[in-house]
Formats: C-alpha cells, structure tokens, sequence
C-alpha cells in the first residue's frame, strides 16, 4: 500500500510525544529541586562606631534573632544585637521596635543610610512563580 506525504504523520507524532515528555519532565524538576533565599530588605541608619539602628516590626525582629549574618552593600556580614528597645512606635496597630545592630563596616560615615538585606526563608521555584503572577 503507497502512502501519500501528509499520511507519514508517524514520525511528528513521535517528535511531538517526546517534546511533551520532556516538557513535562523539567516543569517537574524545576517545581521540585529549585530552592530560592527569599530576603527581605531594611533600612538602618549608621549611627558610628560600628552600630546601625534600625526600625523592625515584631515578625522582623524574629528574622534577626535565627540570623547570624545579613547582606550589606552584597557582602555577608557578621552581626550582633546590642541595644533594642522595645515599642517605640506603633502605627497602624503594628509596634515597632528599635533595634541597634553591631557590624564591622568601614564604608559609611555617621547618619549615612544603609540598606540591610536579612533572610527570611527558602521558597521553592513553585511558590516564586506564583508569587510572580499575582503580581506581588
């Protein structure tokens, strides 16, 4: 039996079966393996002699208490907590504490603003995404 060209579908049908798969398959990986640190960025001001104040709610300070380091200009730096004084502020119904970081930075001069990056959690490629298209 002679088969005409556009009945020779065998062949695309294979191709299209395999890209499917294969589709399939690193749409799976990728919602599974990838784990993306998720930072939450702050600001300080330098207050001298190696101090940075910052104003951070209850749940940021929470960040700073199972944190040992936190990004500065991109550089992981150490820190500890010197001062923190607790309910200074409260705005719309959230209290805000002020919290006095020590860190070896040499960069800044007194009053100068500093942009503090602290980690927050891992999120997986999934979660990202659809945090993407929310548009949040």
């Amino acid at each position: 039996m002679k088969y005409r060209d556009y009945e020779k579908l065998g062949s695309i049908y294979f191709l299209f079966g395999l890209f499917l798969v294969l589709f399939i398959v690193c749409i799976i990986i990728s919602f599974r393996v990838s784990i993306i640190k998720k930072y939450q960025m702050l600001s300080g001001v330098y207050v001298g002699k190696n101090q940075v104040m910052i104003l951070v709610s209850s749940r940021e300070l929470s960040w700073f208490y199972r944190n040992n380091w936190i990004l500065i200009d991109g550089r992981r730096v150490s820190f500890t907590i010197d001062r923190l004084n607790k309910d200074m502020i409260k705005r719309e119904g959230v209290e805000y504490h002020q919290l006095f970081l020590g860190v070896e930075i040499d960069s800044y001069t007194e009053n100068d603003s500093v942009s503090v990056f602290i980690f927050q959690k891992k999120i997986s490629f999934r979660f990202m995404f659809f945090d993407i298209w929310k548009g949040g």
